[in-house]
Parts: structure tokens; sequence; C-alpha cells
């Protein structure tokens, strides 16, 4: 009968724990797991070779298996995996630094970008792209990934995305306080001269610091290129007494008076079991009032580009009803 394969060292999957589920060989030896007993992990599946010199523990992790939002665990996995492959001295520029610093948005379909302090080259692969680039005079660490100054990240990634995801980013950027007035200025004169400035340089002008997500930014932009901009975000409807019945994320002003809120669900909390209750008698409450109507949208929807700006034009550009008259009505039921 074989021996029961030993589990990994409690302290090497902390590390892990810590690094997305990540493990270098180095950590591996120097946690007393050689190289047999990594050969007799991965054949058993608790340990998985991701690229040359990186193993995964997730098998083994479950503080890394359980991930509350899947789409950020990838982006900053990805990070990790670049960071741990340059090896030390590495720094995360552009897109990879606005991840480590905690913006939201960045396409998760992408490969990190590093740089060396001291400059020196560095093998690209498909797992990461060495660059040299100016780092200027700051670096910072969050969670362990060292990155650029989120400034010169935006200067460096906004010219290189779409509109759509672009200005997305830079919502991001300014709501989670990771660049203020002053950084998103000096944002926009790291992009100057890069190429695709020219082309983004109105997108810089389109961003808002009130977007409290990027499901949010996309669907504003949309409307904003359907010709129906919200006239509010974060709008807050309030009852006949004064108190308030909800808040929603975009508010239009119809021209009949009444008050189009659109919602939009994402996949995180209002699809949680609780939440749609919650939203569903918030619903209720709000129609009940007469004078507010509400659009919904999902986010496979939003991030299909201009079916929410289509849908909200259609009911801001109705012509508005005149009111029925419950005596016309009722005449011409006799």
């Amino acid at each position: 009968m074989p021996r029961p394969l030993p589990a990994l060292p409690r302290r090497l999957l902390h590390v892990a724990a810590g690094q997305q589920g990540l493990l270098t060989i180095a950590q591996c030896d120097a946690s007393g797991v050689d190289r047999g007993r990594r050969a007799r992990l991965v054949a058993a599946g608790t340990l998985r070779r991701v690229a040359r010199g990186i193993v995964d523990t997730r098998a083994a992790c479950i503080a890394d298996r359980i991930a509350a939002r899947e789409y950020d665990h990838v982006r900053l996995r990805k990070v990790w995996l670049a960071q741990l492959l340059a090896g030390p001295g590495s720094v995360a520029v552009g897109q990879a630094a606005l991840v480590a610093a905690g913006v939201h948005g960045i396409p998760w379909r992408f490969v990190p970008e590093v740089a060396y302090l001291d400059g020196r080259y560095g093998r690209s692969s498909e797992h990461v792209v060495i660059r040299q680039v100016d780092l200027g005079d700051r670096h910072f660490e969050r969670n362990g990934l060292r990155y650029t100054e989120p400034e010169r990240a935006l200067g460096q990634a906004v010219p290189r995305m779409n509109r759509r995801t672009a200005i997305a980013v830079i919502d991001s950027a300014r709501f989670r306080g990771v660049v203020d007035a002053a950084g998103l200025a000096r944002a926009r004169e790291f992009a100057r001269g890069r190429r695709g400035s020219v082309r983004a340089a109105p997108w810089w002008d389109e961003s808002v610091e009130n977007a409290e997500s990027v499901l949010e930014s996309l669907a504003r932009t949309d409307c904003v290129d359907a010709g129906v901009p919200p006239d509010e975000l974060q709008v807050k409807v309030f009852g006949p007494d004064g108190a308030l019945l909800g808040r929603g994320d975009m508010g239009f002003r119809l021209a009949d008076g009444r008050l189009l809120v659109v919602e939009i669900d994402g996949a995180g909390v209002h699809s949680e079991l609780a939440a749609l209750f919650r939203d569903r008698s918030r619903q209720n409450d709000l129609v009940a009032l007469g004078g507010v109507m509400i659009l919904r949208f999902t986010w496979n929807e939003v991030r299909e580009p201009g079916r929410v700006g289509e849908a909200v034009r259609s009911v801001v550009l109705r012509p508005a009803e005149p009111p029925v008259d419950p005596n016309a009505r009722h005449a011409t039921r006799r």
C-alpha cells in the first residue's frame, strides 16, 4: 500500500495564498519541497506547473481557490505570475500596474508588462512582456506586488485601449482614490506623445469621479454616444414623506416630468438571492410612486456596445403622451 502523499507545509501555503496561489521553485526548495516531492505532488494533482519555475497550489490552497471576484482574481494572478517570472527588481507597469493598484476595468485577457529598476533588458514570454520605460523616482507595493506610480501607469495604458475601456478605467482610478485631480492631470501629461495619445486625448474629459463600477461607466458611455447623457449619476429617489426609497445608477428626466432610473445588475452583489429580493422590493416601491420608470440591464447587456444607449434613447426621446381622461374612457364603453 503506497504511503499517503505529504501535504504542503503550512508556511508554504501561507506564502502561496499571498501570491494568488503561485509559488516559485526556489520558494518550494526553501521549504523542503524538493524536485522529487514536487513531481509526486504534480502527479497527484496537488500542484500544477504553469510556467518555467512556477507551480500552482490552488488545488491545495482553499483561501486561493475560493475567489469572490473571479475576474479580479484572474487579473491579479496574471500580474503575480509576471512578477515571479521576471524576478527581483521588477516593477509592474501599464495595465499590470493599474491592476496592482486596485483599479478595475482592465480587460482580463492581457499580458502583463514589467520593467526593471536598473533598466536592464529581459526576455519576454507568453506570460510577461519586459519593457524599458522610465519608472520615475517612485514605485509602490500593495499586497506584495511592486508597481510604478498609478499616474504614470494610466499615461502608459490609456492610449493603447479602446475608448469604452479607457473611460471605465479612468473612472475607476478616480472613484477608488487611486488618482486625484492633480494625479489625473499628471497622467494626461505622461500620455502625451505616446502612440495613440492624440486619439485618446478627449477621453480624459469624458471620465467622471462618481461612477461606482465599470459597468456603470460602460452604460454611461453608451448613453452619451446615443445622444442621451444621464442627467444624474447615483440618483436618489424619495417618497412623498421625504424618505429615501432607493438610489439608481443613472437618472434621466423625461419630457412628461417622470424620472427614468437605470439600474445595472452586475454579476456580484445583485445576483445574490437576498439582494434580488431587496432590489425587487425597492423597485416596487419606486414604481408605486407613479412618476418613476425603471430600466434594468444585466452585465452581459452592458458589455454589448450600443445596447443600453439605444434602449434608453427609445424611452427618453419618446413623445410625451397626454394624460388619459377617465370620463372619455367611460363614454367609449357606453
